[in-house]
């Protein structure tokens, strides 16, 4: 299931009509999609597995853990605050990087308290990444959030910080990423959207042992979770009802901002 965003990219579309979307079905399933794959780069498991599958009984060096990690997440919606609601046990720090602060102070304050420690404008994102441990995208594909992640900014993380993409694939530039994983920058990497999709055969980032591909299945929709599933049709349901009795629908997509 993609986003709203490859209907309001349409060059044609029309404007006078209300598109919804499943918001508030995935949060679980993505969120447990980021725990195991952070671990899993943590205790070097994609190693182990190549040495399993080579019958090698041999011992790694490499071993982190997420507890006292700074993590940022990139998107404070629903899919932010329930990988935020299930890092917290681990004993981390928890930023958090939304489009609009306004209000923060006001009626969001008991969001950031609740799933983060602190959030900030995207304006700001230079300035946090820096000391960010783990940096988790969970952004909307927008205009502004397109190449966000580029050589430069990924330069500036920290060199074994962890980069995770459960967002839209256009926030990293490939190219860029293969640049600076090939040069030692960063611990490693989890995509499972692309900047292209499906990814160029012939793309660096199958081979490289510190990174986790999957063909975005991190949420997956329909023929998956069984459980996601059935939020999806109770969200679709609902609107469906209201939409009969002639009220608002809830899960509206703003066509202008794309999401």
């Amino acid at each position: 299931m993609g986003g709203a965003d490859k209907y309001t990219k349409m060059q044609n579309i029309r404007r006078d009509f209300v598109l919804t979307n499943a918001s508030g079905a995935f949060g679980i399933v993505i969120s447990e999609y980021v725990i195991g794959s952070i671990i899993a780069l943590y205790r070097s498991f994609p190693a182990y597995q190549k040495k399993q599958r080579n019958h090698v009984w041999e011992k790694g060096n490499s071993v982190d853990t997420l507890f006292g990690k700074k993590v940022l997440i990139l998107g404070t919606g629903d899919i932010g605050k329930n990988v935020a609601a299930r890092l917290r046990p681990f004993g981390v720090h928890i930023t958090g990087v939304k489009r609009n602060v306004a209000g923060i102070k006001g009626k969001t304050d008991k969001e950031c308290k609740e799933y983060f420690d602190e959030i900030f404008s995207i304006d700001e994102l230079d300035r946090i990444l820096l000391n960010m441990d783990i940096v988790t995208g969970c952004l909307p594909g927008t205009k502004e959030t397109a190449g966000l992640f580029n050589e430069a900014r990924l330069r500036t993380m920290k060199k074994d910080a962890v980069l995770i993409n459960v967002g839209r694939g256009s926030l990293i530039v490939n190219d860029d990423l293969v640049r600076i994983l090939s040069a030692g920058h960063l611990k490693g990497a989890v995509l499972d959207v692309s900047e292209t999709e499906p990814l160029a055969e012939e793309s660096p980032l199958w081979d490289m042992e510190n990174v986790i591909l999957t063909p975005h299945i991190a949420g997956p929709s329909f023929g998956g979770d069984r459980m996601t599933e059935n939020l999806i049709w109770d969200i679709c349901i609902q609107n469906l009802e209201r939409f009969l009795e002639g009220k608002e629908l809830c899960h509206r997509v703003n066509l202008e901002a794309g999401y």
